[in-house]
C-alpha cells in the first residue's frame, strides 16, 4: 500500500510541476490571480512529502550534489542582491531538491511526458491560431490585463491588443504573455530531446517555433541543430533542404499578399540600428542611460537594488540582470548552466549549456521552471547515445 501512495503523490508531484512548468511562461490563465501561487505550494509540498517518504525514487551522486550547491548558491546571491526574490527563490529550491537528486530512469520518463503533453498542448494552440488567422474559425475574444501586457483572449491563443506591441500581432504566442515566451519553453525542450526530428512531438515544437518569427529561437534553433548533428555526413542536405524550404514560403507569402507583414516581422527586425540589430530591442533608450552609469559605478559587481527595473517597460537580457546580480550574479549563473560539461565532458550537454547561455543572454530568466527543469532533465538525456 505504501508503494502505491509513494507512487501516486510521485505522478501528483509530475502532474503539478508540469503545471509549474507552463505557468513559468505567463499565459492568461495565471494572470491577476493567485493560481500560480498555489501550484507553488502544492510542487513545494509534494518534493517535501516525496523526499521524505519515498527515497527509493532518489539517486545522490557527487555530480548532482556539486550542482546542488551551486544552484543553491547561486539562488542565495539572488536573494541578497535581490530580497524581494526570497519567496520566489525557496520554491526554487524545494522544486530542484527533489528534481535533480530523481533517479536516471525517471527523469527521463518525466522529459517524455513533459514533451508529449507540451507539444499536444501547443499543437492544438497552433492549429487554431492558424485556422484563425485563415478565417476557417471564428471566436469571439475577450480582453484581459496583466501589469503592461494587454490582449485579446481567444482562449486557445492571444493576440496583442497594445498599440505597442502591434508589430508582434502574427507571432504565434500561444496562450503566454510573449513569442519569447514561448520561445523560452520550446527552445530548451527541443535541446534537451537532442533535436531529434524524427519525434513527432519534436516536430510539432519545432513548426511551432517557426511561427513565433523569434530572432533568437531562429538562431539557437539553427546553433544547436548543426553543433548536435554536425557528425552527421547528411547535415548539409538536411540544413540546404530547410533553406529552401524557408526561402519558397517567404516567396508564397509575397505573392500572397502578405509583404507587409514579412516587413514587420522580419526584415525590418534584421536592420541595424544604434550599432545593433533592432530586432534585439530587449532595453529601452531610458534604461541604457541608467545602465552606462551603473556598469561604471562600484555596483556592477553585485548589482543595485535601489533600481527599480519595472519602471523602464517590458526590458530583459542580460542588462537587466547585470543591474539587478552584478557581474558575480552573471558568473556564477554561468557556471550553473556549465557545471555538468565540465563534469561528464560530454559534447552534446556541451552545446546544451551554450544553446541555454544564449537564450539566458537574451532574456536572463535562469530560475524559470521551463528552462532550469529543462537542463536538469535534459543532461541525463544527452548522455545517452542511442540516436543522433
Amino acid at each position: 500500500m505504501g508503494n502505491k501512495i509513494n507512487s501516486l503523490l510521485l505522478h501528483i508531484y509530475i502532474f503539478f510541476l508540469f503545471i509549474l512548468f507552463l505557468n513559468s511562461m505567463f499565459p492568461w490563465y495565471i494572470w491577476n490571480n493567485i493560481s500560480n501561487d498555489i501550484v507553488r505550494l502544492l510542487v513545494s509540498i509534494l518534493s517535501i512529502t516525496l523526499l521524505i517518504s519515498s527515497k527509493h525514487f532518489f539517486t545522490n551522486t557527487q555530480n548532482n550534489f556539486l550542482f546542488f550547491i551551486i544552484l543553491f548558491f547561486t539562488i542565495i546571491w539572488e536573494c541578497i542582491t535581490q530580497i524581494d526574490l526570497i519567496p520566489s527563490r525557496i520554491v526554487i529550491v524545494c522544486l530542484c531538491i527533489s528534481l535533480v537528486f530523481l533517479k536516471t530512469d525517471i527523469k527521463l520518463k518525466v522529459l517524455d511526458i513533459f514533451t508529449k503533453y507540451f507539444s499536444i498542448f501547443i499543437g492544438i494552440s497552433l492549429f487554431f491560431y492558424i485556422s484563425f488567422l485563415l478565417r476557417i474559425i471564428e471566436i469571439n475574444p475577450s480582453y484581459i490585463e496583466f501589469k503592461d501586457y494587454k490582449a485579446f483572449n481567444y482562449y486557445f491563443f492571444i493576440l496583442p491588443a497594445s498599440i505597442d506591441e502591434i508589430d508582434t500581432y502574427y507571432r504565434f504566442r500561444s496562450i503566454f504573455a510573449e513569442p519569447g515566451h514561448l520561445t523560452m519553453g520550446i527552445i530548451p525542450m527541443i535541446m534537451a530531446n537532442k533535436f531529434n526530428l524524427k519525434n513527432r512531438y519534436v516536430q510539432v515544437l519545432f513548426i511551432a517555433e517557426l511561427f513565433t518569427f523569434s530572432l533568437a529561437g531562429y538562431i539557437t534553433l539553427f546553433l544547436g541543430y548543426f553543433l548536435i548533428h554536425i557528425h552527421n555526413k547528411n547535415i548539409w542536405k538536411y540544413l540546404l533542404f530547410g533553406l529552401l524550404f524557408i526561402i519558397s514560403l517567404i516567396l508564397i507569402l509575397e505573392e500572397l499578399g502578405y509583404s507587409d507583414m514579412l516587413n514587420t516581422l522580419l526584415w525590418d527586425r534584421l536592420k541595424f540600428s544604434n550599432g545593433t540589430i533592432s530586432g534585439d530591442n530587449r532595453v529601452t533608450a531610458e534604461f541604457e542611460i541608467v545602465y552606462d552609469n551603473f556598469i561604471n559605478s562600484q555596483y556592477k559587481w553585485y548589482g543595485n537594488d535601489l533600481i527599480d527595473t519595472t519602471v523602464y517597460g517590458g526590458i530583459s537580457g542580460i542588462k537587466k540582470y547585470l543591474v539587478m546580480h552584478g557581474i558575480i550574479g552573471v558568473i556564477i549563473t554561468s557556471i550553473l548552466y556549465s557545471i555538468h560539461t565540465f563534469q561528464s565532458r560530454n559534447y552534446n550537454i556541451f552545446i546544451f549549456s551554450i544553446i541555454l547561455l544564449l537564450l539566458l543572454f537574451q532574456n536572463a530568466y535562469p530560475f524559470w521552471t521551463c528552462i532550469l527543469s529543462m537542463y536538469i532533465l535534459g543532461v541525463e538525456n544527452l548522455k545517452r547515445k542511442s540516436y543522433v
